[in-house]
């Protein structure tokens, strides 16, 4: 089962979970839940996607994860991303050439 919180306001978030809790979709048994947010620096123009995952043992261990990917907000900013991003369509389009040919 997946839930998506794409509320602004905590209050809502709060009572969606509760029904949650009260529908018995989150107990005692649940193995895992998982956090995925995205934030944006402005001052330095980067985005940082994160991934939070909490796994429960069957022991009562809990089994933190944190992930996180940093990525450039600025993409074909130069002549040589502006190269980059050719050969990586060529790469693309020859690939898919491949792939059509070969599998014919």
């Amino acid at each position: 089962f997946f839930q998506e919180f794409r509320d602004t306001d905590r209050a809502t978030s709060l009572a969606r979970l509760q029904e949650l809790r009260n529908n018995r979709w989150i107990n005692e048994g649940t193995q895992w839940y998982r956090l995925d947010f995205v934030l944006y620096n402005p001052n330095v123009g980067l985005f940082c996607a994160v991934n939070m995952k909490m796994e429960f043992d069957n022991t009562g261990i809990v089994i933190p994860e944190i992930e996180t990917e940093t990525m450039g907000s600025t993409i074909n900013s130069t002549w040589t991303d502006r190269v980059r991003l050719g050969l990586e369509i060529c790469t693309v389009v020859f690939w898919a050439i491949y792939v059509v040919v070969y599998t014919r």
